[in-house]
């Protein structure tokens, strides 16, 4: 077994300092992804924002910065301020569709949020994405279906998202303030889970006392460039059992939380500071709010909750929150944030009702997909992770390059002459797998593919992954066992078995057999590092943080 010498159990750092709280949430000013049409809304915004998507039409990109905040922006604060205290004029609008929703919710002062105490796309099939063998392809396709310029010059969420579902939400506050009563004897609750590619919906039946009865039942609609969240919503409604039809409390998915450490209470402020993370998380973080908003037009009565992907990685070590840049950015929000945590979550879950024991000793968990990335757990806490300001980062993926040197985008601006949107969709779109090999970002094809260009590919990925792990494991000190998700993690047993090889030196062996079984454990009997596999399952984890949060 790879030993280290110190101890990280009680949330200490490398050195055997305590890991700080979670502090309030931080974040740029929002701008939206274009490429997804959000649904329209009667009425316009005022502010910087107003106009620029409430017919369901399709936005565009400007050329807005990530991090600085303008003049007009802090105008839209006031504006904010102001949604919440219509919350009795507008609920009749909100409640029968009558009306004009005629607010903006703004974006978020560094640090102004509450620290509320509160999750990464799963794609179909390996290499397209994170939920295991599902039929469907998403990868390459899937770059192709959503071909629009994305990042922090993307464009701002207008009068659509933003404010749109802030006016909503106030109008409905009577009903999330009380939400359902804990001693009704069974509640609905919907859970939504929407990405870039699918949409992956779930019903569960919670009895009187807040517990789960029985198991909830799930669905995926794939999302093509013509397809808004709206209609998606609806094609799942038709697939689910009635009782999803009549939700008394609806869970979503928000990949980026910023430093909130579990689930919230959707309210018109909590929706402008998601917002303002925007620009971190284009591929998720719009439609997702797109949701919010449907949701609340739909079911005003029902209390509506968000779970974070970033929840997970509450208590980095210091020295992994921080980016080496200076201290006024870092104020400003720029830092390592991480990714994938209800995957991770779930995986974790998972290795503990196998291994109660292991699960609380030093792990590197990789979850590689579509969005891939690593994360090293000690005690059931992520210390350090591959991603950082957004899900960019890290080891290549699908179509995203994952970590660059920084003077290539100054290179592509300057010498290249490209503009900024051109290089955000080289960066989100058409790099990782896709740019490697020329030919696809779906690792399933590359496989199958005997050709120097898919082999290059499929070697990168894994040496970058491997060297990933190696550098969890240093962030650890040691490591006992290596855990694989995700739809190349869990569903490409060749790739784990690449990987695996580049790792002999510390001790990492599969047993073939059980790696084409697809495990839980997979490794040798020699082998001094264990290593498992497991299908995560996000929309329990929504559950069961939205639960934890109503009981607390």
């Amino acid at each position: 077994m790879v030993h280290g010498r110190c101890d990280l159990a009680g949330g200490a750092d490398r050195g055997g300092r305590a890991l700080p709280a979670a502090a309030s949430s931080v974040g740029p000013d929002a701008h939206a992804v274009p490429g997804r049409k959000h649904p329209a809304v009667p009425g316009s915004g005022a502010g910087p924002f107003a106009g620029s998507g409430g017919s369901g039409r399709t936005h565009r990109a400007d050329a807005a910065t990530a991090v600085n905040r303008a003049p007009a922006a802090r105008k839209v604060d006031q504006g904010c301020r102001a949604v919440a205290g219509r919350g009795d004029a507008g609920a009749s609008a909100a409640a029968t569709g009558r009306g004009a929703a005629r607010a903006v919710a703004a974006p978020s002062r560094p640090g102004a949020a509450r620290n509320d105490t509160g999750a990464h796309r799963q794609s179909p099939g390996p290499g397209a994405g994170d939920a295991g063998p599902v039929p469907g392809r998403v990868g390459d396709d899937a770059a192709r279906r959503r071909a629009a310029p994305v990042g922090p010059s993307a464009g701002a969420l207008g009068a659509g998202v933003r404010g749109r579902a802030g006016a909503v939400l106030a109008a409905g506050a009577r009903h999330f303030a009380v939400g359902a009563s804990m001693s009704a004897p069974t509640r609905n609750w919907l859970v939504m889970n929407v990405g870039s590619a699918t949409l992956k919906a779930a019903v569960y039946a919670v009895d009187g006392d807040g517990e789960r009865a029985g198991a909830g039942r799930r669905v995926t609609i794939p999302l093509g460039d013509d397809t808004d969240v709206d209609a998606a919503l609806s094609t799942a409604l038709t697939r689910l059992p009635v009782a999803a039809q009549q939700p008394q409390a609806i869970v979503h998915r928000v990949v980026h939380g910023g430093r909130r450490a579990g689930a919230v209470v959707l309210t018109p402020e909590q929706c402008a500071e998601l917002t303002a993370l925007a620009p971190m998380a284009p591929l998720h973080q719009p439609p997702a709010l797109a949701l919010v908003e449907l949701a609340a037009r739909r079911w005003p009565q029902a209390r509506q909750f968000a779970a974070f992907d970033t929840s997970w990685h509450a208590h980095l070590a210091p020295w992994s929150r921080r980016l080496p840049l200076p201290q006024g950015l870092h104020a400003a929000g720029v830092m390592r944030y991480g990714f994938h945590g209800l995957a991770y979550q779930s995986a974790w879950r998972q290795l503990k009702a196998q291994a109660p024991a292991l699960a609380h000793r030093r792990l590197v968990m990789a979850h590689l997909g579509g969005g891939s990335s690593l994360c090293a757990v000690h005690d059931g806490r992520s210390i350090d992770t591959t991603m950082g300001l957004t899900p960019l980062d890290g080891v290549p993926m699908a179509t995203r390059s994952g970590s660059l040197d920084p003077g290539v985008i100054g290179y592509l601006t300057h010498a290249l002459r490209m503009p900024w949107p051109e290089i955000e969709q080289v960066l989100w779109r058409e790099s990782g797998l896709k740019g490697l090999s020329g030919l696809s970002g779906d690792m399933r094809e590359l496989q199958a593919d005997p050709g120097e260009a898919a082999a290059l590919a499929r070697e990168h990925y894994a040496q970058r992954v491997a060297q990933a792990v190696a550098a969890m494991v240093t962030s650890l000190g040691g490591v006992d066992a290596i855990v694989f998700s995700g739809g190349i993690g869990a569903g490409a047993a060749a790739v784990r078995s690449q990987i695996a090889g580049l790792l002999g030196w510390m001790g990492v062996e599969l047993d073939q057999e059980a790696n084409e079984r697809g495990g839980p454990a997979v490794h040798a009997d020699n082998a001094t590092v264990s290593t498992w596999v497991f299908q995560v399952n996000e929309e329990d984890e929504l559950l069961r943080a939205a639960l934890a949060k109503e009981r607390a």
